[in-house]
């Protein structure tokens, strides 16, 4: 089941169709599909193919950067097999991120995944894309935790670090979500820079005006 946590895993649960080889995004980048993606990309995407049935937005775009797709496809690949968190928690940690990165094709995609594949209670999944607290405090400690991270470059004061080993943490927890900030720092700052357009299964997770127009930010 963690293979979702390649996130646009769960978008083949739903059996939606999904803009594949749409062209290009709004300011112009790429959106490939298997055939025209460039040699050293296109493992990757024939492997999301296989896998989900179609090539989701967000790889199609990566897939110019043929650096840039290898590396985010490891960085989830080594999650999904070593990381000490639960999915659960990988997405949850990378929910939130989308959430503060202001990634909207993101953020839509960890929704879906914790709903569909995950079974995440909706009340978690609603605090976190509105940023209110959870109510499970270990998981409000994870989500506190991973923002403190990201908001001081990794530089968290002792209190924090404790607060999150009080919770139930460990050391290497600390370590995975400093590997789940990085892998979600590659797909929404992409995004973003790209105005990647949803995928149709994810436009219901997203609001209403993003699901018309650029969801990238």
């Amino acid at each position: 089941m963690f293979k979702s946590i390649l996130f646009v895993g769960a978008l083949a649960f739903t059996g939606g169709a999904a803009l594949q080889g749409a062209g290009e995004t709004p300011r112009g980048f790429p959106i490939h599909d298997t055939a025209t993606a460039p040699a050293a990309t296109r493992p990757i995407l024939e492997g999301y193919a296989k896998d989900f049935g179609f090539v989701p937005n967000t790889a199609a775009v990566m897939g110019e950067s043929p650096a840039l797709i290898n590396a985010y496809a490891a960085a989830q690949k080594s999650l999904k097999e070593h990381a000490s968190l639960s999915p659960l928690e990988v997405n949850i940690v990378q929910l939130a991120a989308s959430v503060d990165n202001g990634c909207i094709y993101c953020t839509a995609a960890h929704s879906m995944v914790g709903e569909a594949m995950l079974q995440t209670p909706d009340e978690v999944l609603a605090a976190v894309r509105a940023g209110e607290p959870i109510a499970d405090a270990k998981l409000q400690a994870l989500r506190v935790f991973a923002a403190r991270v990201a908001e001081e470059r990794g530089a968290v004061s002792d209190a924090e670090l404790e607060a999150f080993l009080a919770a139930g943490y460990t050391r290497a927890h600390a370590l995975d979500v400093v590997a789940c900030q990085a892998a979600k720092l590659m797909s929404n700052y992409t995004n973003r820079l790209a105005s990647t357009p949803l995928d149709e299964p994810l436009k219901a997770f997203a609001s209403s005006d993003a699901a018309e127009g650029r969801s990238g930010d």
